[in-house]
């Protein structure tokens, strides 16, 4: 586009019709401005969502560990418990055997003397 050019002359309807040609410019470039403006803030606004996301999924990521390891513990302890619960069952097996020699024993000698 040619506002206007030394060698010529320039004269009022030609700079009234480059005056009208820069403010359509200035118009569209305005409009095309505030759209790029508009996309900016938009992706921003999904940006900010996004990221609003990952911190929540990494809190709940954070939790579900936080649970599993509580749940790891807790199965330990349980595992420790019923290794104990089976030694004093064991023991008490042990105990019970040698009861009933005893009481066998016992009843043996009493049908002896009776």
């Amino acid at each position: 586009m040619r506002l206007f050019c030394v060698d010529e002359p320039f004269g009022p309807v030609e700079a009234n019709i480059s005056i009208q040609r820069v403010v359509r410019i200035a118009v569209v470039t305005a409009a095309i401005v505030a759209a790029i403006a508009s996309a900016v803030e938009e992706q921003s606004a999904a940006a900010r969502k996004i990221s609003s996301s990952v911190q929540q999924g990494s809190a709940g990521s954070s939790d579900v560990a936080q649970d599993i390891h509580e749940v790891t513990t807790a199965a330990g302890e349980t595992g420790d418990a019923a290794g104990q619960v089976l030694r004093d069952a064991t023991e008490s097996s042990r105990q019970s055997e040698t009861l009933d020699a005893e009481v066998d024993r016992f009843l043996q000698a009493i049908r002896k003397v009776v």
